[in-house]
C-alpha cells in the first residue's frame, strides 16, 4: 500500500499500520471503532496493550500522509475514520471509470468503452492487499475486488471483439480461459475470436473441453450464452455482428444531435456531513446495470441542506452519467411554479436541440425529450419540486436515467421512487462547518460561545453556514460579539442574513403557500414559546373546529413548518417546531389574532410542557 502525499509516493511501513490503513479503506468515511481495528489487527489474540499500540499505529499513519495527516486520518470517540473523497482512492476511481466503460459498451460506443475499461484495468498494479497481513474484512474485500477486475477484463475483452479486433484478443484470452477455465463468458469470447479469425474447428474444440469439464467437475452444462455462442459458430454466422444493434435512422432536422450538457450548480467547497445519505443516494442511483429510470426525491425542512446535498450526489454521479447532467428550477418565486414547456424546452435545448424543432407544448416536449434520451445515461437534477406530477412529466423514459429532486414535501406518490428525509445537523457536522470557516485555533479559544452559536441556530444548516461566513469574513471580530447579536430573539433573524443567504426568505417560501387557518395556528403556537406539543393542543390554542385544526396542521407539516415528533403513550401525535420557525411566526403575529380563545388558554399551556413518553409515563390529559 502506497500513499501520495501531493508530492510523491510513500510506501506505509510496517504491517500493522497497512492492515490499519486497509480497515480504514475499506470502511471509507465511516467511523470504525477502536474495538473493531483491534480485532481485525490481531485477530482473537490482541495483545494487552493493543488500544495504546493502534494509537501508534495512527500516528505513523498520519505523518505518512503529510502536513494534513490529521484531517485524513480523523480521531472521534473510541474509534476513526478515513475522511477522503473516494476519487481519492484508486479503488473507488476503478469502479468509477469501470461503471462509465459498462455504460459505454451498453449504448453501443466500443471504442469507447475500451478506451476507459483499459484505464481501469490499468490501476491494478497486483493483487489486492498483498503486502497487508490477512484480516477478517480484507480477506473479503480482496476477493471482491478481483471478481470486479474479471468483469472489466471481461466486458473490455467485449468491448475489442465488437470493435473487430479479434486477432488482438486471441493470445489474452487463451491464457484467461487456461486461469478461469469455469468462467463461460471469457470461453464464450474465445470462442468467437477463434470463429471470426477463420478458425471454427478451434472454436468447436474450445467449446467441447469447456463442456466436459463442467459436466465432470460438476455436474452441470454451459449456460444459455455459451450455448448460443456455439449454435453460432456451427451456423457459421459472424458472432460479433450478431451482437450488435442495428442503427438507428437519423432524422434530417437536426433533433437526433446530442450535445452532452453539464448544467449541475457548483458543489460547495465546505460541504460537510451527510455520509450516509450520500452513501444511500449513490446505492440508489447506480447505473452499473439499470433495469429503470432510478429517482431519488430528498426532502426537508427549508435550510437544512437539501439543494446542497443532491448538487454533491450530482457531481459524484458524473461519471455514472457520461452523457449530461441537466438542471432545472421549479421555484417560480413565491406562490408560483416555474413553466414545465419552458424548462423542458430549456432540457432539449442544452442537448443540441435547435429551437426550430421544439415543440409548443409541454406533452411534446417531454416526449421528445424521452426519445432523445431513451438510450443514454443522462441524470437530471430537479430542484423545488411542489407536486408529483411536475416531477412525472420531468422523468426520462430511458432505463440507464436517473433523477434527483428536492422538495420540501415527501414525494411518496412517485412510483418506485427512493425517499431521503433531512434533518438538521448533529452537533458535530455543524462544528466541522464551523470549524473550516474559521479555523480550529479560534473555535476552541472560543468553544463556549461557539457552542452557544450552534444552538442559537438549532444546528440548521443555513443558519450555521451563514454563521461561519460571518466569522470567517471578520476574523478580528469574537464570537463573543456575533453572540451578543444573535443572543436577543427578536434580532436573531437579521443576523441570519448575508447577501443571498437569508433564513427568514427559505421559511417564508413556505409560509405564503399557507392558507389563513395554517398561519393563525402557527402564530398561536409560536406565542407558547415552546418548540414541542402534542396535537390536541394545536386544537386548542387555534380555536378551530377538530376537522378544521387538523387540516392546517396537515398543511403546516406538508409545508415543513411544523415536524412530527412521535406519539404519547395514549397513541396522539405529537409535534415540534424548530426554534428559527417559531421565531419567524412571532414576527408576523399580532397580539389580537395571536392570543388564544380566553376559556382554554389558562388550561392548555400548562398541561403539555412535558414531552411525550411512551410506555413509562402518562403525559398531561387534555382538558375537558
Amino acid at each position: 500500500m502506497e500513499i501520495h502525499n501531493g508530492d510523491e509516493w510513500r510506501l506505509v511501513a510496517g504491517a500493522k499500520v497497512r492492515a490499519l490503513l486497509a480497515v480504514l479503506v475499506v470502511q471509507l468515511g465511516q467511523l470504525v471503532p477502536l474495538d473493531r481495528l483491534v480485532a481485525e489487527i490481531w485477530g482473537d489474540g490482541p495483545p494487552a496493550s493493543a488500544d495504546s499500540l493502534v494509537r501508534g499505529y495512527v500516528l505513523t499513519l498520519r505523518r505518512t500522509f503529510g502536513a494534513d495527516g490529521a484531517s485524513c486520518v480523523v480521531g472521534h470517540g473510541r474509534g476513526y475514520r478515513l475522511d477522503l473523497p473516494p476519487e481519492a482512492v484508486d479503488v473507488h476511481r476503478f469502479d468509477a471509470i469501470c461503471v462509465a466503460g459498462h455504460q459505454a459498451l451498453q449504448r453501443g460506443d466500443a471504442e469507447d468503452a475500451s478506451l476507459l475499461l483499459t484505464d481501469a484495468l490499468a490501476l491494478y498494479r497486483g493483487p489486492a492487499l498483498v503486502d497487508v497481513p490477512p484480516t477478517r474484512t480484507g480477506a473479503a474485500y480482496a476477493a471482491a475486488l478481483e471478481e470486479r477486475r474479471l468483469v472489466a477484463l471481461e466486458a473490455r475483452i467485449e468491448a475489442d471483439l465488437r470493435a473487430h479486433r479479434q486477432s488482438a484478443v486471441l493470445g489474452e484470452l487463451r491464457a484467461l480461459v487456461a486461469e478461469h477455465p469455469t468462467r463461460e463468458r471469457l470461453a464464450g469470447q474465445w470462442m468467437r475470436a477463434l470463429a471470426a479469425t477463420g478458425r471454427r474447428a478451434e472454436a468447436l474444440d474450445a467449446y467441447r473441453v469447456t463442456y466436459d469439464r463442467l459436466v465432470d467437475r460438476f455436474g452441470i452444462v454451459p449456460g444459455p450464452q455459451l450455448r448460443a455462442v456455439h449454435r453460432d459458430v456451427l451456423a457459421a454466422e459472424h458472432v460479433d455482428q450478431t451482437m450488435s444493434p442495428a442503427p438507428r435512422a437519423r432524422r434530417p432536422d437536426g433533433a437526433d444531435r446530442w450535445t452532452a450538457p453539464a448544467q449541475t450548480p457548483a458543489d460547495l467547497a465546505d460541504f460537510v456531513g451527510r455520509e450516509a445519505e450520500l452513501r444511500f443516494g449513490r446505492q440508489a442511483l447506480d447505473a452499473a446495470d439499470p433495469t429503470t429510470v432510478r429517482v431519488l426525491a430528498i426532502s426537508g425542512p427549508p435550510g437544512v441542506g437539501k439543494s446542497a446535498l443532491a448538487v454533491r450526489l450530482a457531481h459524484d454521479l458524473r461519471r455514472a452519467y457520461p452523457d449530461g447532467q441537466l438542471y432545472a428550477d421549479l421555484d417560480g418565486g413565491p406562490g408560483r411554479i416555474a413553466d414545465l414547456r419552458g424548462v423542458l424546452a430549456g432540457f432539449l435545448r442544452a442537448s443540441g436541440v435547435p429551437d426550430s424543432v421544439i415543440p409548443n407544448g409541454a406533452d411534446e416536449c417531454a416526449a421528445l425529450l424521452r426519445s432523445r434520451v431513451a438510450d443514454r445515461r443522462v441524470l437530471l437534477l430537479v430542484q423545488n419540486a411542489h407536486r408529483e406530477q411536475d416531477v412525472r412529466t420531468l422523468i426520462p423514459g430511458g432505463a440507464g436515467c436517473a433523477v434527483v429532486v428536492t422538495s420540501r414535501t415527501c414525494l411518496s406518490g412517485l412510483a418506485g421512487c427512493r425517499l431521503v428525509d433531512l434533518d438538521v445537523f448533529t452537533f458535530d457536522e455543524a462544528w466541522r462547518l464551523l470549524e473550516r470557516a474559521v479555523g480550529t485555533a479560534r473555535l476552541e479559544a472560543e468553544r463556549h460561545a461557539a457552542r452557544r452559536l450552534i444552538e442559537l441556530c438549532g444546528r440548521l444548516p443555513l443558519a450555521v453556514r451563514i454563521v461561519a461566513a460571518r466569522a470567517a469574513a471578520t476574523p478580528e471580530t469574537s464570537l463573543t460579539w456575533l453572540l451578543a447579536k444573535m443572543g436577543e430573539e427578536r434580532r436573531r433573524l437579521d443576523e441570519l442574513h448575508l447577501r443571498d443567504l437569508d433564513v427568514r426568505a427559505a421559511i417564508r417560501k413556505g409560509w405564503v403557500l399557507l392558507d389563513d387557518r395554517a398561519r393563525l395556528m402557527l402564530q398561536r403556537l409560536a406565542m407558547l414559546e415552546v418548540v414541542s406539543f402534542p396535537g390536541w393542543v394545536a386544537d386548542v390554542v387555534s380555536g378551530f373546529d377538530e376537522a378544521s385544526a387538523e387540516e392546517a396542521l396537515r398543511a403546516l407539516v406538508d409545508q415543513r413548518l411544523l415536524a412530527t415528533a412521535g406519539v404519547d403513550r395514549y397513541g396522539r401525535p405529537w409535534y415540534r417546531v424548530h426554534t428559527l420557525t417559531r421565531l419567524f411566526a412571532k414576527e408576523h403575529a399580532t397580539p389580537v389574532l395571536c392570543t388564544p380563545p380566553r376559556r382554554t388558554a389558562p388550561r392548555a399551556r400548562p398541561a403539555f410542557l412535558r414531552p411525550p413518553v411512551v410506555g413509562t409515563a402518562a403525559v398531561g390529559r387534555r382538558p375537558v
